[in-house]
C-alpha cells in the first residue's frame, strides 16, 4: 500500500497533532495571562519565543525564569536587629552591675586613721580667731585616745580611703561610736574633712534627741578649740537634754582659758544672739576671776591642757574692749546689758585704750 492509499490515516494524524498543539497552547494561556496581573515582576524581559519554543522550552531562545523570595533579606533583616538589641541589653545589665559594685564599694564604712602627735596644731582658716590655743581638753582627750586604739596604738598607715563630707556624715549617724568620731576627728586634723562639713556633722550629732550621740558631738567639738566649735555647741545648748546640759556648759566655760581667750573674741563677732550672749558671760566670769587673782580652770585635764592652766592676767582681756564697745550700741537688749556690764568692770582697760 502506497501513500496515496494512506492519505485518510495521514490526514487524521496531522489533524490529531494540531489539536493536541492548540490544546496545549489554551491551557498555557491563563497562567500566562495570572502572571501577567502580578503587581510585581522580578523578571527580566525576555525575547518572545515561537510557539514551539514556548510550548517545549527548544532552541536557543529558550526562557530562563529565576524566582527571587522578596521576604529573605528582611527576615536576615530583622535576626540582625534582634541580635543587635540582645548585644545592647546586656552592656547595659554589664554597666549597671558594675555602678553597683563602685556605689558599694564607695559606701563601705572602713576608714584608715593618721593619728598624730599629743597636741597637734589644727589649721583653720585665714580669719579664724583662734591663732595659738590648745587643741587639748577633756572631749579632745578622749578624742585622741579613741583614735589610737582604733588604729594600732597610733601607728600611720600609708593606704587609707578618703571620705566625703556625706559620707563621714552617713558613717557617724549611723553608727555615733568613740572610735567612728575618733577617726572623723582625724580626718580633720589631717585636713582631709573641712571645718564647715566637720561642724554640720557636730551640728546634727546635737540635734539627735538621744543623750548618748549628744555627747559624742561634743566629744567631736572638744577636738579642737575655736570659735566655730564654740559657736555650734552655744547655739545647740538650749536643746540639748537636761543631763548633756552640764558637760556642755562646762566645755563652754572652759574657753576663759588664757589662750582660748581669742576664740571667744570671734565668738563676740557672731551673728547669732545665742553665741553672743554666752561668749559676754564667759568673758565676764573669767574677767572676774583674773582681777581677783585666780585662774580659769573649768573643764580642763591637768594631763592634757599643755599650758592652757595658767594665771589670768586682766591684760589678756584688753582685746575685748572694742568689741564691747560695738556691741554696747547692738539693737539686741540683752547684749546691749551685758557689754555695758562688761566695759563697767574693765574700765583700767578701757581707760588704758
Amino acid at each position: 500500500m502506497n501513500f496515496s492509499d494512506r492519505k485518510l490515516e495521514t490526514a487524521i494524524v496531522v489533524v490529531s497533532f494540531i489539536l493536541i498543539m492548540g490544546l496545549g497552547n489554551l491551557l498555557k494561556s491563563p497562567v500566562q495571562n495570572a502572571l501577567g496581573l502580578q503587581d510585581v515582576s522580578y523578571e527580566m524581559p525576555r525575547p518572545k519565543a515561537s510557539f514551539f519554543a514556548a510550548l517545549f522550552e527548544l532552541g536557543e531562545r529558550a526562557i530562563s525564569r529565576t524566582y527571587i523570595n522578596p521576604f529573605k533579606d528582611k527576615k536576615n533583616d530583622a535576626k540582625k536587629d534582634a541580635k543587635a538589641a540582645e548585644a545592647a541589653k546586656n552592656t547595659v545589665a554589664q554597666n549597671k552591675k558594675a555602678a553597683q559594685k563602685k556605689a558599694a564599694a564607695a559606701k563601705k564604712p572602713t576608714v584608715e586613721v593618721d593619728v598624730y602627735g599629743e597636741d597637734p596644731n589644727v589649721k583653720f582658716a585665714e580669719n579664724d580667731p583662734l591663732a595659738d590655743g590648745s587643741q587639748a581638753g577633756a572631749g579632745g582627750a578622749g578624742a585622741r585616745t579613741a583614735a589610737k586604739a582604733a588604729n594600732g596604738n597610733g601607728s600611720e598607715t600609708d593606704d587609707k580611703e578618703k571620705l566625703s563630707v556625706d559620707q563621714w556624715r552617713a558613717l557617724v549617724l549611723a553608727q555615733p561610736t568613740p572610735e567612728n568620731i575618733a577617726k572623723m576627728v582625724a580626718a580633720f586634723n589631717a585636713n582631709e574633712l573641712e571645718a564647715d562639713g566637720f561642724y554640720s556633722i557636730v551640728a546634727d550629732l546635737y540635734k539627735d534627741r538621744r543623750s548618748e550621740v549628744q555627747k559624742m558631738g561634743l566629744m567631736a567639738a572638744g577636738a579642737a578649740y575655736n570659735a566655730m566649735a564654740f559657736a555650734v555647741t552655744a547655739q545647740s545648748y538650749a536643746t540639748l537634754n537636761a543631763d548633756v546640759q552640764p558637760e556642755a556648759q562646762t566645755y563652754l566655760n572652759s574657753y576663759g582659758a588664757s589662750t582660748r581667750l581669742p576664740a571667744l573674741a570671734g565668738a563676740l563677732r557672731s551673728d547669732s544672739p545665742e553665741v553672743v550672749e554666752l561668749a559676754a558671760q564667759i568673758v565676764i566670769t573669767a574677767y572676774q576671776k583674773a582681777s581677783a587673782g585666780g585662774s580659769n580652770t573649768v573643764g580642763l585635764d591637768p594631763r592634757n591642757s599643755r599650758g592652757d592652766i595658767t594665771m589670768l592676767s586682766t591684760s589678756n582681756f584688753s582685746q575685748f574692749v572694742p568689741i564691747f564697745q560695738d556691741l554696747a550700741n547692738s539693737n539686741d537688749a540683752e547684749i546691749k546689758n551685758l557689754a555695758n556690764t562688761a566695759l563697767g568692770q574693765m574700765q583700767n582697760l578701757v581707760a588704758g585704750i
